[in-house]
């Protein structure tokens, strides 16, 4: 299996984790009948660290969708390479590190951990874009 699609599979591992982590931490700040409950009523805004544990994993499921697509469309259409392999290796390793960094929250690290995840989609897609020339 290459190793582009090795890590988008870790990726999904990744977001799941990130969706139970941030679930249980949420009980925290709420009740357990609310989150097993019709959820009819607004939520609280989840503070300290259950609201970074939150936000860390939906800063994750904003960038997972490009992340996949040009993943999947450069072993589709035969890009992969050193490029790809660039692309995703940052990206996962950098959504890894922005996690204790996001809850620890240490902001210039942080945006910086999340700028390389960004660096490495744009890698991904600068070598779908060249196979496609």
């Amino acid at each position: 299996m290459p190793i582009e699609i090795r890590l988008l599979t870790w990726t999904v591992v990744l977001a799941i984790f990130q969706i139970a982590a941030a679930t249980i931490a949420k009980r925290t700040q709420d009740t357990l009948a609310w989150g097993m409950g019709p959820r009819d009523t607004p939520p609280p805004t989840y503070t300290g660290i259950p609201g970074r544990i939150e936000r860390a994993a939906k800063n994750l499921q904003e960038t997972m969708p490009l992340f996949a697509i040009l993943v999947i469309v450069a072993h589709l259409i035969g890009a992969d390479g050193k490029l790809t392999r660039w692309g995703v290796e940052l990206y996962f390793w950098a959504r890894v590190v922005y996690i204790p960094t996001y809850i620890a929250s240490i902001p210039h690290t942080r945006s910086l951990v999340y700028t390389v995840s960004i660096v490495g989609i744009a890698l991904v897609l600068a070598a779908d874009l060249a196979a496609l020339m």
